[in-house]
């Protein structure tokens, strides 16, 4: 994005009449006869001759915008191209100052017209192309650290308005009495199991709020808060839940915002193993591909009537992606065949070390 024609009209236009105020207030002393209209006429074509220019240089700003890794060859082509610039601003010069010399019935040639403009106008031009790369860069920095503040405050809204909703998915007051319940039924009969259960209880409350604060989190925390859910579950239905974590060893490291994956597990295990009577398996999977990061759900359910990439519990997960991801980031519900399953997210794999791939612990 660049300012607009009118703007760089505008600016210019100002800068010509700031100019002109400047050739009459400072040359009045050397020529008394120099009034308003003729310091405009001074200032006036210098000022219009850069205001067509100035798209050449905000162009190539924009295209070559001295960043690594190219920021060697931009700086090259810019300077290249300010002398490119430079020269033509002074034959526009020479061309308007014969002009106006012709107009007042000045003598003057070429040649002596371009040996008193070049030596001074040359450099000077330059400098003028840099300042306009220069304004333009703080522009443009200016323009997306705005962006990016408006960004983060939405994100910021979507991420508190997540967080309610995921704690109450994830510690509603059912799931909390089910696992009191199961553990006040253990205490009698199976004390080790009971605290057992309280202790991966007390651990999935912990883990919850430490997570809940951050917006990012890596895959090895988000894993083990899945764990410690799974493992209550566990206790709950016994023999029913199997459960199967793997994660490649080359992507602990992977940011993903928090609570990403436990409510998929949830409604792996509403959905899929709590409608069974013989109960199933619930595997988490997690694997890198190219640059992103693969998560997958799966259970063996009787599965979730839903057409792909929707489904209830879904929504919420799909506009966090959305807000941080755009659309780098997908989500999928996947039938599997013959039963059950399959929740699949992609999302751009980033490390907490340097941002970018790889991103093993």
């Amino acid at each position: 994005m660049t300012p607009s024609w009118r703007v760089v009209g505008l600016i210019w236009l100002a800068i010509g009449l700031a100019d002109a105020v400047r050739y009459r207030l400072t040359l009045v002393a050397q020529d008394p006869t120099l009034d308003f209209a003729m310091a405009l006429e001074r200032a006036m074509p210098d000022a219009l001759g850069w205001a067509l220019l100035t798209p050449i240089p905000l162009f190539l700003a924009r295209r070559y915008p001295l960043r690594k890794p190219h920021f060697t060859r931009d700086i090259l082509l810019h300077l290249g191209a300010a002398l490119l610039v430079s020269a033509i601003h002074v034959l526009y010069d020479v061309g308007q100052n014969m002009f106006f010399d012709a107009v007042n019935d000045r003598e003057t040639s070429f040649r002596q017209t371009f040996g008193y403009i070049a030596p001074y106008n040359s450099h000077a031009n330059v400098f003028v192309y840099a300042a306009i790369v220069g304004l333009w860069r703080m522009w443009d920095a200016t323009r997306r650290l705005d962006i990016e503040r408006s960004r983060s405050a939405v994100l910021q809204q979507n991420l508190a308005e997540s967080r309610l909703r995921s704690l109450q998915a994830r510690l509603r007051p059912h799931f909390l009495f089910n696992a009191l319940h199961t553990g006040a039924g253990l205490v009698e009969r199976d004390p080790r199991a009971a605290r057992a259960l309280l202790q991966r209880l007390g651990d999935l409350l912990r883990q919850s709020l430490t997570l809940d604060s951050r917006l990012e989190v890596t895959l090895k925390e988000e894993i083990e808060f899945v764990r410690a859910y799974l493992e209550v579950e566990a206790q709950r239905f016994g023999d029913r839940l199997r459960f199967r974590i793997d994660v490649a060893s080359d992507v602990d490291g992977c940011l993903l915002p928090p609570f990403l994956l436990q409510p998929m597990v949830e409604n792996a295990v509403k959905h899929g193993i709590e409608q069974c009577s013989q109960g199933g398996l619930v595997e988490v999977l997690a694997e890198r591909e190219g640059s992103n990061l693969v998560l997958q759900v799966n259970d063996d359910g009787p599965g979730v009537q839903a057409p792909s990439g929707e489904g209830v519990g879904l929504s919420t997960t799909q506009a966090r992606l959305s807000e941080m991801y755009g659309e780098a980031a997908t989500l999928a519900l996947i039938p599997r065949d013959p039963v059950g399953t399959s929740v699949k997210i992609v999302i751009p794999a980033r490390s907490e070390r340097d941002g970018e791939l790889p991103c093993a612990s």
